[in-house]
């Protein structure tokens, strides 16, 4: 399977180029879900949502996705995250 690389630089933020992302996080706890391609993908199906900010998210399902909770639900996120590393 391929999995293409998410990080870019987001065009014209205040201060410099921020980093955008992909990340995933767990819709039963709120922890960001370690290694999330490797728990989430493949996506069999999923439904958009918006998230806090106005931004798209996809909402999966797989069980035990969430390494903290054991949660089955995940929001899968693309967004800037100023001042994270690489995940």
């Amino acid at each position: 399977m391929t999995v293409w690389p998410l990080r870019r630089a987001a065009p014209r933020q205040p201060g410099g180029d921020a980093a955008v992302e992909a990340f995933a996080v767990c819709l039963d706890c709120g922890a960001e879900i370690a290694e999330w391609r490797e728990r989430v993908i493949p996506i069999h199906a999923g439904n958009l949502a918006l998230t806090e900010r106005g931004e798209l998210a996809l909402h999966v399902e797989h069980d035990g996705v969430c390494g903290e909770c054991g949660g089955g639900r995940a929001e899968v996120r693309v967004e800037v995250r100023d001042g994270v590393g690489v995940h």
